[in-house]
């Protein structure tokens, strides 16, 4: 569906908004995205500007690295209980 829509996107310049909670998805598949936190927008911006470690800790309580892919921004949870 999401690669449907990315395709419509494309082909008729049609602006498509979308509700996403995958995060990976949202960064795959979204030019620009919107970040809420208990309801309130807490940021706006390309994947790359809104999907950082720092805004990740702050909304979700998550630790992740980001990486750069072939198919765009993947958002990799660390699991704090492994030590290196």
């Amino acid at each position: 569906m999401l690669e449907l829509l990315n395709q419509l996107n494309q082909k008729h310049k049609l602006t498509i908004i979308t509700v996403l909670h995958e995060i990976n998805l949202a960064a795959r598949y979204s030019s620009r995205i919107a970040m809420l936190n208990k309801g309130e927008l807490f940021c706006v911006g390309t994947p790359a500007q809104v999907l950082t470690p720092d805004n990740l800790a702050e909304i979700f309580g998550l630790e992740a690295i980001i990486l750069e892919t072939s198919v765009g921004l993947q958002i990799c949870a660390i699991d704090p209980t492994i030590h290196t």
